[in-house]
């Protein structure tokens, strides 16, 4: 029998930074936006990210799309174009 990993659960005020994070928000505009402080908006992002076991912000990121923790239809900032040589 093997065993089913399931995915991590992160408190909805963790899954409010994750999604601000992925959308391209800095701590600053997140905790104004939030009205908390940018040290309460890193806490929480520590906590996702034992969640999730991410070692980075983007792993943070890229771990919660992949278990779907990011609510479908949030807006992502599209990719970055690359640049075509003249």
């Amino acid at each position: 029998m093997t065993a089913t990993k399931t995915a991590p659960y992160l408190a909805p005020a963790e899954e409010r930074i994750v999604v601000l994070m992925a959308q391209g928000h800095r701590y600053a505009a997140i905790a104004a936006q939030l009205y908390i402080t940018p040290d309460t908006v890193k806490s929480y992002r520590r906590r996702a990210m034992k969640h999730v076991g991410a070692r980075t912000t983007s792993e943070l990121i890229a771990l919660a799309i992949g278990y779907r923790l990011i609510p479908a239809g949030v807006a992502l900032p599209a990719p970055p174009t690359p640049a075509v040589p003249k």
